[in-house]
């Protein structure tokens, strides 16, 4: 089984063994990265390594979502803390509409300081999945189609945000 926990005092240097998180692939200091995955294998690969485990740490998520996956799900990292940023792309660059569960990345939300999501057509993006990010600091829209439609009403209030970043 995957620990990735702080298993030292230095934090998180330790990327588990290749099987137990492949296709996803994870390079020092424990930044975890899945690419051109069905984001059903993404789901299966966390609940099956971390569902047992109390809490898990990794510092950085980054997620290159497939053309046909558009929503992602209630606890997509299972019980996965991600302690400084998740990045989301689109594959299909600026075409491709995105849905993110307000409990996709619950397991996160007292922990993440950076949301990046990119490349994605914002129609039916609801900003209301940070809700519960209370050490958001960051929120970077990058090369994002339809900006325009997003509903900002949806965008919470988030006493720690300091950069709110939309191109």
């Amino acid at each position: 089984v995957w620990l990735v926990h702080d298993l030292n005092p230095d934090g998180f240097n330790h990327c588990p063994c290749d099987d137990d998180l492949s296709p996803c692939t994870c390079s020092a200091p424990n930044w975890v990265c899945c690419f051109n995955i069905s984001l059903n294998e993404v789901g299966q690969i966390f609940k099956k390594n971390f569902e047992r485990k109390n809490s898990s740490r990794i510092q950085s998520f980054e997620l290159f979502i497939r053309p046909n996956d558009s929503v992602i799900p209630t606890d997509l990292l299972s019980k996965i803390q991600v302690s400084i940023k998740i990045d989301l792309h689109c594959l299909s660059i600026g075409t491709q509409r995105l849905q993110i569960d307000p409990g996709a990345f619950r397991s996160s939300s007292n922990f993440t300081r950076t949301i990046t999501i990119s490349d994605c057509d914002s129609k039916d993006l609801n900003l209301a999945f940070l809700r519960d990010f209370h050490r958001l600091r960051k929120v970077k829209l990058t090369r994002i189609a339809n900006v325009d439609q997003i509903n900002w009403p949806t965008l919470p209030v988030l006493p720690k945000l300091d950069e709110l970043y939309v191109t």
